[in-house]
């Protein structure tokens, strides 16, 4: 019997008020290492990131919300395409407001082999803004910037922005 990844979670640590919340997004930059955007173009990208004060998180994007709908469950050429036109997982979160350091811990994926791994990202709060963003090694960079819809907990965020 294989692990239950969900048993497995370590219990969640949120350090950040400032993240607890829906964040919608608003601008999604995939770019190459020569700085050029990456194909296909993702920047009508709609989804949403949610930070709870537990420390859990899930993400639910959409990267193409204009596409067309699959012919049905035996389509599995549209349901291949629908696939890699989505992101979409859950698990646990941390933050460090003091280095920007943001981890997410996924514990469910559509993709099988996402699943028990952990996301590292950067992140910063500007006005209402969610940035977060990070490099791979082959020098590709990603920059996803989200807006926040509605505030979570009872927890003041008192970042000061200068």
């Amino acid at each position: 019997m294989a692990a239950d990844p969900l048993a497995a979670q370590s219990a969640p640590i949120a350090t950040d008020p400032c993240l607890f919340g829906v964040w919608e997004v608003v601008r999604w930059t995939d770019l190459d290492r020569e700085g050029k955007p990456v194909s296909p173009d993702r920047t009508g990208a709609q989804g949403r990131f949610v930070y709870t004060p537990g420390g859990n998180m899930s993400v639910q994007v959409m990267l193409h919300p204009d596409a067309a709908p699959i012919k049905g469950r035996q389509d599995v050429e549209g349901l291949a395409k629908a696939a890699r036109d989505s992101i979409e997982y859950f698990g646990s979160y941390e933050a460090d407001p003091e280095t920007g350091a943001l981890t997410h811990r996924i514990v469910g994926s559509g993709l099988p082999n996402r699943r028990g791994s952990a996301a590292n990202r950067h992140y910063s709060i500007e006005n209402g803004v969610l940035q977060i963003y990070w490099s791979e090694a082959d020098g590709r960079r990603f920059h996803r910037s989200l807006r926040l819809m509605e505030r979570l907990g009872d927890a003041a965020c008192e970042r000061v922005v200068n």
